[in-house]
C-alpha cells in the first residue's frame, strides 16, 4: 500500500479519493490523508516525504525540497513526458519544472479570479473589468477579498502584474519598479478600505463559503478559483459566477498568480507498473475531462477547460477564466521563497492596517527579500 496526502477540501481530496476506490479493484492501494489549506501552503515537502509516497504540492516548495522528490523522468519515458508537453493551462505543467527536470505531475489547476453573486447584483451594475473602476464600484456595491495566510502579498503581486510589473524580473533585489511597486500598492490600500478588516483572516474557501451563504458580499475581485462554488446546487448555499481577473490597462493582462497542485512521488516510493499506469491515467483526457470534474475535482488539462459537458457542468467556470489561467504568472522557486511569502504577507497587512506609505512600505519589502532570497 502506498501512503498519500493532500489538502482538505473537496476540489483537493474527493476526486482522488474516489479515484483510489476504483483502482483499488486494479490492485492498487492508495490510503489518502488530509491537511488544512495553510499547511499545505506553508508545510514543507521534505518534511512530509519521510511519511509519504504520494503529495499534493504547491510548485513554490520545489525550490528549497526538491531533492526530497522523484523526477518525473525518472519514471516516465521520454515519450509520455513529450504527450505532456503544451496539455495542460498556461504554465501549469512548467510551474513544477527546477534544475532541468519536472517534479511534479500537474492535477488541479487554479489562478485568482474574480467571482460575484449573480443573483445579488442587477445586469445593469456588474462589476467593471479594470482596478480603477471596481475601487469606484465598491463604494455603493459591498466586496470582499482574502488577504490572510499568503494572500495579501499574491493580491499586491497580482496587483503589479496587471500594472505589466513582472515580479523578480529586475536586477538585484529590486521586485518591482519603484514607481510600479508605489502604485500597486495604493491601489491594494484604497480597495482595502472598502473591506471588513476580517478580510485580513480569510483564506480563498472563507470567502467563497461566506459568500455562497450569506447575501452580504457581492464580489470579490481576486481570489483562487475553486470550481465547487461554480456548480454548487445545495439548498445552503448559492451558486457564484467566475470571470477573469481585472486589467489595469484596458485590454493588457489580466494579473494572476498562478496555484494549483501538483502529484510528486517522494524518493522513498518504489514506483511499480500499476503506480505509473494510474498516474498516467490521472492526467489522461478521459480522467481529466470526464472523471475529475464529475468528483468535484478541478482538472489541469486544456482539453477540460474547453470541454462542453465540463462548462456546462460548471456554468462555464473554465471558459469564463481560461484567458487568466493561460496569463498567470509562476511564482520563483528560490530557496527561502515560501519563509519570505509568508513574512511578506504579514508585512502587507501591517502596512494596510497602519496606512504605511507605498514608499516604506516598498522599501521594507525589498529589504526582506534580500534576507530570504538574497
Amino acid at each position: 500500500m502506498y501512503l498519500g496526502i493532500t489538502w482538505d477540501h473537496p476540489r483537493g481530496y474527493q476526486a482522488l479519493s474516489s479515484a483510489g476506490s476504483m483502482w483499488q479493484d486494479r490492485g492498487l492501494a492508495i490510503d489518502w490523508e488530509r491537511q488544512s489549506l495553510e499547511d499545505f501552503e506553508s508545510r514543507s515537502v521534505t518534511e512530509l516525504s519521510k511519511n509519504y509516497d504520494l503529495m499534493v504540492v504547491d510548485h513554490p516548495h520545489l525550490g528549497q525540497d526538491w531533492e526530497s522528490v522523484l523526477p518525473l523522468e525518472d519514471y516516465l519515458t521520454s515519450l509520455e513526458m513529450s504527450r505532456l508537453t503544451n496539455c495542460f493551462v498556461g504554465q501549469t505543467l512548467e510551474s513544477y519544472y527546477f534544475e532541468n527536470r519536472h517534479f511534479a505531475l500537474p492535477i488541479d489547476a487554479a489562478t485568482q479570479v474574480g467571482a460575484y453573486r449573480q443573483d445579488l447584483i442587477h445586469p445593469d451594475n456588474l462589476p467593471p473589468s479594470d482596478w480603477e473602476g471596481i475601487i469606484e464600484w465598491a463604494l455603493h456595491n459591498p466586496i470582499l477579498m482574502p488577504l490572510g495566510g499568503p494572500h495579501a502579498l499574491m493580491t499586491y503581486f497580482s496587483i503589479c502584474l496587471s500594472l505589466g510589473a513582472v515580479p523578480f524580473s529586475l536586477k538585484d533585489n529590486e521586485i518591482v519598479a519603484v514607481d510600479q511597486a508605489e502604485l500597486a500598492f495604493d491601489i491594494l490600500a484604497r480597495l482595502y478600505s472598502r473591506l471588513d478588516p476580517a478580510a485580513l483572516s480569510l483564506n480563498p474557501i472563507a470567502v467563497l463559503e461566506k459568500m455562497s451563504r450569506e447575501n452580504t458580499m457581492q464580489y470579490c475581485p481576486l481570489c483562487y478559483g475553486y470550481v465547487n462554488y461554480a456548480a454548487d446546487n445545495s439548498t445552503k448555499k448559492r451558486p457564484l459566477t467566475f470571470i477573469d481577473a481585472p486589467v489595469y490597462f484596458p485590454n493588457q493582462i489580466r494579473g494572476s498568480v498562478l496555484g494549483g497542485t501538483g502529484l510528486a512521488l517522494s524518493r522513498r516510493t518504489n514506483v511499480e507498473h500499476r503506480l505509473r499506469e494510474y498516474l498516467l491515467w490521472l492526467v489522461s483526457e478521459k480522467a481529466q475531462v470526464e472523471f475529475i470534474p464529475s468528483h468535484a475535482g478541478q482538472p489541469a488539462l486544456r482539453a477540460a477547460w474547453l470541454d462542453d459537458r465540463t462548462n456546462t457542468m460548471a456554468r462555464n467556470f473554465y471558459r469564463n477564466t481560461l484567458s487568466t489561467v493561460e496569463q498567470a504568472w509562476v511564482r520563483p522557486q528560490r530557496p527561502g521563497y515560501i519563509k519570505f511569502q509568508n513574512q511578506a504577507s504579514g508585512l502587507v497587512r501591517a502596512a494596510l492596517q497602519h496606512n504605511q506609505s507605498a514608499r516604506t512600505f516598498n522599501q521594507e519589502l525589498t529589504r526582506l527579500a534580500e534576507i530570504y532570497l538574497g
